[in-house]
């Protein structure tokens, strides 16, 4: 299940002034810091023409609504886990 610390991680890292190098890698794309943005590199694709760049301000947005979603659906989860597990039960 997904948790919020992922997200922590990443908004903790935006704090720190002219930071750059990788964020995260996943399966066809990488995530980096270029100092004035944050790029979205295809993995597989040329690296001149295949990057895609987000200023900061809407990473660190998309990152708080993916800990906020991520937060809600975790506070639900025992409770649906348990009922699936009593279903499952029977």
């Amino acid at each position: 299940m997904p948790t919020a610390g992922n997200a922590d991680l990443r908004l903790a890292a935006l704090q720190a002034q002219n930071q750059t190098g990788p964020i995260a890698g996943g399966n066809a794309y990488s995530l980096a810091f270029d100092g004035d943005g944050v790029e979205a590199i295809f993995d597989y694709g040329d690296p001149n023409e295949d990057v895609e760049l987000m200023s900061v301000d809407d990473f660190r947005s998309i990152l708080e609504g993916w800990r906020a979603a991520v937060t809600r659906v975790t506070s639900h989860a025992s409770r649906c886990g348990s009922t699936f597990r009593e279903r499952a039960a029977r």
